[in-house]
């Protein structure tokens, strides 16, 4: 019964569940743990540190080492400049932003004669990740097409069916044969023998390609800490993770030979990738100081519910083509 139980579980989740593809794993896992600005000068090793209020995110037990109330606003800029070079064709670009570091305040009361010396509450938030990123490369190719992608998507399922090459590949194959980037190849008896596209790398194919993302990870926290003795201080954070990922691309893919005999004169890719999500974490702390000048940090990030992450791909593909077939130009 209980076998049973979950496995009705596991199949509810999947009907709510949404695709992702493999680089979300490193792309989402990659936190960068802005904090303060003396937490940054240190590099994030700050888990001993103490009276510092990035330690609501590393460590909570630094909190307990606060005896005073606090306001804390971290501003940023982050410059970022890019360089690419894409078949002997440099390009550069960059993506300067303001970002928010680790803000928030704290409440501190102490108690000199008591068991407990002091105790503190925080409330804050900081970015733990940045995905404001500008790309963009050029280069002239006379080897291969970004349309070989759709003809090796049709020939590898072994499509024979123009009729299937329209409707079965939304987000690929039939973008391209739908607005005759592609298009079939007859044998003698009329079949459908293969597919071909109207881009010839032997002319020349100026490719270039702009990736345009933004958004970040948002983490607010709530924690405290307690200071027992001045020798043994322990802390909680209650933490909420927000994800929020942005992609816009903008692959361009044009005749470089400029002869209009051809058939073809440039298709554009657009995709289009929103992702977004939240979470659930708690994080424990102790950092135990024998001496004054000895402390022994610890602490564990737990990930406790994970959130909703949802993802949204759209891609549209424009074609702009001369065919003798058809009279004047057309524009799709």
């Amino acid at each position: 019964m209980k076998a049973n139980y979950i496995m009705a579980v596991a199949l509810l989740a999947i009907t709510h569940s949404y695709a992702q593809e493999p680089a979300d794993a490193l792309r989402y896992s990659w936190l960068t743990q802005n904090g303060t600005g003396r937490n940054q000068a240190i590099g994030g090793a700050g888990a001993s540190l103490g009276g510092e209020f990035s330690s609501l995110f590393i460590n909570p037990a630094g909190l307990a080492f606060y005896k005073t109330n606090e306001f804390v606003f971290t501003p940023g800029y982050s410059l970022k400049d890019y360089k690419s070079t894409y078949k002997n064709h440099a390009a550069a670009s960059d993506n300067d932003n303001f970002n928010l570091g680790a803000s928030g305040f704290l409440i501190s009361s102490s108690s000199p004669r008591q068991k407990i010396k002091s105790s503190t509450f925080a409330i804050g938030v900081t970015r733990i990740a940045d995905f404001n990123k500008h790309i963009y490369y050029k280069g002239t190719n006379t080897e291969s097409s970004y349309s070989e992608k759709f003809l090796e998507e049709l020939v590898n399922n072994n499509v024979t069916d123009p009729n299937n090459a329209a409707v079965d590949y939304p987000f690929g194959s039939s973008l391209a044969f739908n607005t005759y980037l592609i298009d079939t190849v007859q044998a003698a008896d009329g079949s459908v023998s293969g597919y071909r596209s109207v881009a010839d790398p032997g002319f020349g194919l100026e490719q270039e390609n702009t990736i345009n993302t933004s958004g970040g990870i948002t983490e607010l926290a709530l924690g405290g800490g307690i200071n027992l003795k001045e020798k043994l201080f322990l802390g909680g954070t209650l933490s909420f993770p927000f994800l929020n990922y942005n992609r816009d691309g903008h692959f361009k893919e044009s005749d470089a030979s400029g002869n209009p005999s051809n058939n073809f004169n440039y298709f554009e890719v657009i995709e289009t990738l929103k992702t977004q999500g939240y979470g659930v974490n708690g994080k424990i702390g102790v950092i135990y100081k024998p001496v004054e000048y000895v402390r022994h940090p610890g602490a564990t990030h737990e990930i406790t519910r994970s959130g909703n992450n949802r993802q949204r791909i759209d891609q549209m593909l424009r074609t702009y083509e001369f065919f003798e077939r058809w009279i004047g130009k057309k524009s799709f």
